[in-house]
């Protein structure tokens, strides 16, 4: 299949471009008026855990990102991604990361795309923002998929989403892989599928109102219905409350790879934003289904703790391991736009795997002036219980430079 993707790409370049070349002044155009944009980043993780070795690891990279002026609405785009440990990798591979590679290298991005008519069509390798398909970019080098995406805004205040997923490349890999295959064996099944996965959306948003719909199908393993609404209530007392619902369901499809699937999952988040300070409660539940695929606990193959369920931590959720209650608050404090601290208790109550508590601070600070672009974040979580194995400090300092 990636010979496919690639041959289709020059096919579709084959016909755009003679049409470049036919004017000088035009394709220098597409050129100079172009946009390039990039990072670079360093990032350090240390874990250290409380019955195996612990683990550290640094790697320098980033990224470099360009693409054209539209040329009748069409535009070429492409973004490659680096990462090296520059030689500071532990001699022991049980004690590194494997999320940040020794040495990686990826044209992550390599798409055509056309604007027009409020309608956006993407072929290529590309990212993806949806609740349960996301970059999920906490590492050095983010998921990307190669897909055909479509959105529209036809209709104002509402837009219409479109995917068909076919390979995609995990954060730390330079390959691009089935996602059937890359699914049915992240949930550790032997069978594999080899199908796409299809995905349809719909986001309404009007002042303080957000209402979002999705449907994903994960041929012969599940397909999975997703609701949430969030509402900002109109201040009172120069607070603004907000607050927000979300309901997620899955079923088994086609050949049924995994057997019965049957999750049902909802979660609540209420709170609200004063000045500089953000304070919320969230809650989640997750039904336990004995006889379905792990108790019936919310099955995310693309997502790693980025889903979107309002639990959510640094390291800890409850996606893609057990059914049961979470509960979280959150602080967050913004100081002018230099400083911004986030500090939040996640409690996870689940119905098999071992209960646990993770405590996480976020802190970051966005230099100005001569150092415009650059800014260090430092995140710490604690996670914290009654079974040794499941305790586990982690470290990540990370300082990067957009340009």
């Amino acid at each position: 299949m990636k010979a496919q993707w690639i041959c289709s790409l020059l096919v579709v370049m084959s016909f755009y471009l003679p049409a470049l070349a036919w004017s000088a002044d035009t394709l220098k155009e597409v050129i100079t008026e172009g946009k390039i944009s990039g990072a670079l980043r360093s990032y350090y993780n240390f874990r250290d855990f409380d019955t195996k070795l612990d683990t550290s690891s640094f790697a320098l990279g980033g990224y470099l990102h360009g693409e054209t002026a539209p040329f009748y609405n069409l535009t070429l785009g492409g973004t490659f991604y680096i990462s090296d440990d520059v030689g500071t990798r532990n001699k022991n591979p049980v004690k590194r990361n494997l999320n940040l590679p020794d040495d990686a290298s990826v044209l992550g991005e390599a798409y055509l795309q056309y604007y027009g008519f409020d309608t956006r069509f993407v072929i290529g390798r590309q990212k993806i923002d949806t609740p349960l398909a996301n970059p999920s970019d906490a590492f050095m080098i983010p998921v990307t998929f190669e897909a055909i995406s479509l959105s529209n805004n036809s209709i104002r205040n509402l837009t219409l989403n479109a995917y068909y997923l076919d390979r995609i490349k995990n954060r730390p890999d330079e390959e691009f892989v089935n996602v059937g295959r890359f699914t049915t064996k992240r949930l550790g099944m032997a069978k594999s599928s080899r199908r796409g996965t299809g995905i349809a959306g719909a986001v309404y948003a009007n002042k303080g109102t957000k209402v979002q719909g999705w449907g994903y199908l994960f041929d012969d393993l599940f397909h999975v219905a997703y609701l949430q609404v969030d509402y900002a209530v109109p201040q009172v007392w120069g607070v603004t409350p907000e607050v927000a619902g979300q309901y997620i369901y899955e079923g088994d499809s086609g050949k049924d790879f995994l057997g019965e699937v049957d999750v049902n999952g909802f979660g609540a988040k209420v709170g609200g934003k004063r000045g500089p300070v953000s304070l919320f409660f969230s809650y989640n539940h997750v039904a336990s289904q004995g006889s379905a695929f792990r108790n019936g606990a919310v099955l995310a193959p693309f997502s790693f703790a980025t889903g979107p369920l309002f639990t959510n931590s640094m390291v800890e959720t409850l996606e893609n391991s057990d059914t049961g209650d979470a509960f979280r608050i959150s602080l967050d404090y913004k100081f002018r736009d230099a400083f911004t601290a986030r500090v939040s208790f996640v409690s996870y109550e689940r119905d098999v795997a071992p209960d646990t508590t993770e405590t996480d601070i976020d802190l970051t600070y966005t230099f100005g002036g001569f150092l415009e672009g650059l800014s260090f974040r430092v995140r710490l979580g604690i996670i914290d219980s009654s079974t040794a194995a499941a305790r586990l400090v982690e470290l990540r300092p990370q300082l990067q430079y957009v340009f």
